[in-house]
């Protein structure tokens, strides 16, 4: 107990005495912003009873992986920034799979994503 004790005072002060890591918004890669290079990798058919479901695989160059990641799209769909999300995980190591959740439908109108999503989780 005495040893949890001291463990929880140490984290403790070395939390209230870290320094903050400075906020710098040229640290978001672009994709998240919409604005990364044109989609490299592949539509990948994933769901054989839904054939208009077809998600975006991105693989990175040569063999090295550093393992695997799926992007789940927001409201709007798998739209072509998370394709460029999945990319721009491919390009630091990282398979990805983005996967579509609405079976190929992009839409801008909130009410009409969150009626296709309300379907998906019944």
């Amino acid at each position: 107990m005495k040893k949890c004790v001291m463990f929880l005072l140490v984290f403790h002060c070395a939390f209230l005495f870290a320094e903050p890591i400075p906020y710098s918004p040229t640290a978001v890669p672009q994709a998240i912003l919409g604005k990364g290079a044109p989609p490299q990798g592949k539509d990948l058919k994933y769901y054989s009873e839904n054939p208009r479901t077809v998600g975006y695989l991105a693989e990175p160059t040569g063999n090295s992986s550093r393992g695997a990641v799926i992007l789940v799209h927001e409201w709007g769909g798998l739209v072509g920034r998370i394709r460029q999300t999945a990319d721009a995980f491919a390009a630091d190591g990282y398979v990805a799979l983005a996967v579509d959740l609405y079976s190929g439908t992009i839409s801008n109108q909130l009410s009409i994503s969150l009626n296709k999503t309300v379907r998906v989780i019944r």
